[in-house]
């Protein structure tokens, strides 16, 4: 039964029952299932202290959404020691106000809950095929910035040195 919410910007339709039991049926998605460096840095920020503000904290679990069971975990490559990730959740319902975040690539929706943390729901998703199968679905897109925690090398900063030195070497002009 969808139940409605008015939080910040959007009114939410959603089934925090439905989408628990959603998440109860996805088995290896998420947090145990990748383990490349970009995906263990983020899970293991969680452990010295919250990465997501616990205002969104507390929505995820209104929604019934079940933290670090993201969909997909993109990080972009940049030379610092603090990451900008995107990850992508989803529940059961509908955005039945506000901005739709489908086009966020084009920065159409995302609100600011920190200088670190921005959000958007769409309703249009790219991750959630067979999850929610025949249900309404809401994609949850956050971004958040957090710090490099491995002890192991960051592989951003080879791979950017390599990409800087193959430039340099196709735009070397003369001797």
């Amino acid at each position: 039964m969808l139940v409605s919410l008015r939080w910040r910007k959007w009114k939410l339709a959603y089934d925090a029952d439905a989408t628990r039991r959603m998440y109860e049926l996805r088995v290896g998605k998420g947090k145990s299932t990748c383990s490349c460096p970009w995906c263990r840095n983020f899970y293991s920020n969680e452990q010295p202290g919250p990465i997501l503000p616990a205002e969104a904290k507390g929505l995820f679990d209104t929604l019934g959404i079940e933290l670090g069971r993201e969909v997909e975990l993109l990080c972009p490559p940049v030379d610092s020691r603090l990451k900008w990730y995107t990850g992508f959740l989803g529940f059961v319902g509908r955005i039945a106000g506000g901005p739709d975040a489908s086009g966020w690539q084009k920065r159409s929706a995302p609100h600011a809950i920190t200088d670190r943390f921005e959000i958007g729901f769409a309703q249009a998703h790219s991750f959630w095929q067979g999850d929610f199968e025949g249900q309404p679905t809401v994609e949850v897109i956050y971004s958040t910035e957090v710090p490099w925690v491995l002890s192991e090398p960051d592989p951003d900063i080879e791979w950017i040195a390599k990409q800087k030195g193959r430039h340099r070497q196709t735009t070397r002009k003369g001797p």
